[in-house]
């Protein structure tokens, strides 16, 4: 009498380890890279927040808005963070508002305003005119840089 086999089919145990084993390898070493993507990404997306902010706080000037200069004070700290405000004058005015703060995400830090300084951006009220300037925002090795010309004008 012949004993037939019969073939099952599916995964032995000591393939399904190494099928895990190469998977684990291979997420290890996309990790690094996917977290420095993510990172320049949200470094991108913080400079275009503070180029529409920049954009918009120039509109609220060249408007005439509550007839002052607008303006925005950009602190470099231990927490990176800009404020909006308005002014006769400038920031140091007692009279100023402020209308909004934000603190930079994603770990980015100011380059330009230099460590524990600030630096202000203040539009002239109905012409929209400022000091030339370059905001400088970094993570890690990647930076961003905002450039604003006389006229006010962001890039």
């Amino acid at each position: 009498m012949l004993k037939k086999f019969t073939h099952q089919s599916g995964f032995t145990l000591l393939e399904l380890l190494l099928v895990i084993a190469v998977l684990a390898v291979i997420a290890a070493m996309s990790r690094d890279s996917f977290s420095s993507f993510l990172g320049g990404a949200g470094l991108k997306d913080s400079a275009q927040m503070i180029a529409y902010d920049l954009r918009s706080t120039r509109n609220q000037a060249m408007n005439g808005a509550n007839d002052r200069n607008w303006g925005i004070h950009f602190v470099n700290g231990a927490n990176d963070y800009y404020e909006i405000f308005s002014s006769s004058t400038d920031y140091s005015d007692v009279a100023k508002e402020i209308t909004r703060t934000d603190y930079l995400k994603n770990n980015a830090a100011f380059s330009n305003p230099p460590e524990a300084s600030s630096l202000d951006v203040i539009f002239s009220k109905i012409s929209g005119t400022t000091t030339a300037v370059g905001i400088v925002l970094g993570l890690g090795q990647e930076q961003q840089i905002i450039a604003v010309n006389s006229q006010g004008l962001v890039n």
